[in-house]
């Protein structure tokens, strides 16, 4: 499935049912863990992304195997240092031993300064919906992708 994003907040609601009925013959809930996954992506670029040559915020790609279920969202960047925040936040949810402590851990920083900008959703996607990250800077484009192995 491909899917260009326009920056519009109102679309997000449509992205989410257009995922959920794209992926209706996975179980439930790895449907919601990706369709929660795709909104985080796509809340990102909308508000991180500039719009790109046509116009539109993201490109969504959805590839699903028996094997695994792949997301991936790309978007022209606005600031290459919040780019490169990413790439790096990225790298530390990687390499951490527990992604779930990561969670809890923001989740804590949240509680302690609420007025703090979140910056939950890589963590949550992580965390809560079992994918694993990776994530390209090239040139201007960022591209996020969300794997999720599937038995």
């Amino acid at each position: 499935m491909e899917l260009r994003i326009p920056s519009l907040w109102d679309l997000l609601p449509k992205v989410r049912e257009e995922v959920s009925r794209h992926l209706s013959g996975l179980p439930d809930d790895v449907r919601d863990d990706a369709v929660m996954a795709v909104s985080e992506l796509v809340e990102n670029a909308i508000k991180y992304a500039r719009p790109g040559p046509s116009g539109d915020a993201a490109a969504l790609s959805i590839e699903c195997s028996p094997k695994a279920l792949r997301l991936t969202v790309s978007s022209m960047v606005r600031s290459p240092e919040a780019a490169r925040s990413t790439v790096e936040r990225v790298r530390v949810i990687q390499q951490a031993p527990s992604r779930f402590a990561l969670y809890l851990n923001r989740l804590h920083q949240l509680a302690e300064a609420p007025t703090a900008s979140a910056q939950l959703g890589l963590f949550r996607i992580a965390s809560e919906g079992e994918f694993e990250l990776d994530c390209l800077l090239q040139d201007d484009t960022l591209h996020i992708t969300a794997t999720r192995e599937l038995s």
